[in-house]
Parts: C-alpha cells; sequence; structure tokens
C-alpha cells in the first residue's frame, strides 16, 4: 500500500507468520505505520477472517485456535491487502516456531481465497532455468536446471497442478523422478501426497531452508498416514525424515 511519489513516497506493507498453537493470539504486523502516521495518514485497522473450513468472520480481535486464516488491511483509495497465514495445532512439525530439525512451511491451506486459487490456476509452471523466482546463483549449482518452480503457488492447488507438470514432463522425456524446487518449504497434506501417488513417479523435492538446500525423494507407493503427522499435515523435512530419504545438498 503506497502513497505519494519519489522521495516523500511512503508505504504500508502487511506480513504474518505461521506459529503452531500456543493459546495465545496471532496477530498479522503493518510495516512502515510510523512513517505513514508522519505523513498524516490514517494507518488501517487489521480485519482477520477464517479460510475455508475455519469459521472466523470479519474480526478485528486476531485469532487464537488452529485453522486458516487470513489478515486483511484496508483503507479507503488504496488497494486492499491480504495475507493468509495458518495456527498449526500444536506440536506440528510445520509450524514456524519449531527447532530446525523440523520444517519451518509457509501456509498453503486446501482454499483460502477464491480469487487466488482462480489466479494460481491460470499461472504457468516453468523450471527454474526459466521462472527464477527465489531461485539464486547458490540454487543454481546444485539444483536441476530441469526442476519445476513452484515457488510462486501458495496454495495446495497450486501445488498439485506443479507437480502434476513436472511428472507430464519426466514422463515425456522418459526420466525416472519428476523435480520441484520451491525456495521456501512447503507443507504437505493428503491431497499433494494424492497427486503424487497418482503420478505414478518418483518425486524429488528440492528446496532452501535456513541458508541450505535440501531434497526430500517421495517415492510413487508414499502411504500418506506414514508420513503425515495426525492432523494430516507435515513439513518436508519430516516426511524426509520418515522416508529416510533427507539430503543436505548445500
Amino acid at each position: 500500500m503506497d502513497d505519494g511519489n519519489g522521495a516523500h513516497k511512503v508505504s504500508l506493507t502487511l506480513t504474518a507468520t505461521s506459529p503452531n498453537y500456543s493459546g495465545n493470539p496471532v496477530s498479522a504486523t503493518i510495516n512502515g505505520e510510523q512513517a505513514w502516521s508522519a505523513a498524516g495518514l490514517t494507518v488501517p485497522v487489521i480485519i482477520y477472517n477464517g479460510v475455508y473450513p475455519t469459521q472466523y468472520s470479519d474480526t478485528g480481535h486476531a485469532p487464537v485456535d488452529p485453522g486458516n486464516y487470513v489478515a486483511i488491511m484496508r483503507s479507503t483509495g488504496y488497494p486492499t491487502v491480504m495475507v493468509p497465514f495458518t495456527i498449526w495445532p500444536k506440536g506440528s512439525s510445520c509450524g514456524s516456531n519449531n527447532a530446525p530439525s523440523k520444517s519451518e512451511a509457509p501456509t498453503i491451506p486446501t482454499d483460502y481465497v477464491a480469487e487466488r486459487v482462480a489466479e494460481e490456476e491460470t499461472m504457468a509452471v516453468s523450471p527454474v532455468t526459466i521462472d527464477t523466482t527465489q531461485y539464486g546463483k547458490n540454487e543454481a549449482t546444485v539444483v536441476p536446471g530441469t526442476s519445476y518452480n513452484l515457488s510462486k503457488f501458495l496454495t495446495t492447488k497450486g501445488i498439485v497442478k506443479g507437480i502434476k507438470t513436472a511428472v507430464a514432463a519426466a514422463n515425456n522425456n522418459k526420466k525416472d523422478v519428476a523435480e520441484i524446487y520451491t525456495g521456501k518449504p512447503f507443507c504437505f497434506n493428503k491431497e499433494i501426497i494424492k497427486a503424487i501417488q497418482e503420478g505414478n513417479k518418483t518425486v524429488v523435492y528440492y528446496f532452501q531452508y535456513k541458508g541450505h538446500v535440501y531434497s526430500v525423494t517421495i517415492p510413487a507407493t508414499v502411504d500418506a498416514s506414514k508420513v503425515l503427522e495426525k492432523a494430516g499435515f507435515a513439513g518436508p523435512l519430516y516426511v524426509g525424515q520418515q522416508l529416510g530419504t533427507t539430503k543436505l545438498v548445500k
């Protein structure tokens, strides 16, 4: 959200984390409000909504319970800013407050805003050499250029679409594995595991985590009940730990 131009331009950004349940409210953060106020502008209030299937209606109070949410920053005359986040069940390997042995995974709710899902349905899925989103020189030395970049996808449907594209490319090129990449690790759920099973192709997933590049190899025969936690989610390091296929690439 921007106002002004040139040297006098001020802006607001909205950020949110996806921690495990702690019993405390999880608030999104507005950055840049001091400069915004100094320019004589009114800092907007953050509104929170639940995202299907979570029920939480248009309130200014930050949520406490596990579920999928979206923080919304609105101000008359400026574009609406929306940031999705999740409060994961206590002990989940998906939360951003886990130890390094767990996974710091962003929110991948099954369906959080219709607009975002529709947008991802039209997005192209390309190899990392074409789509360099969150892909730099450090990754280029260790992540195969034929890996498909899913970094811009934030929903389960988008990730599933990316996996299907990578599998189809692997089949066309007669490769034994399909390779995918994201700059930040996504969280696995039953729908994503099902896409790997139905693709009938081993998937090698490359991702960045705390300055390192890891890979996890997931066979098409993977059993969701063996690699996902009780809540039905799991970070990639947890999945790789259950399969014994995690590798520190760099």
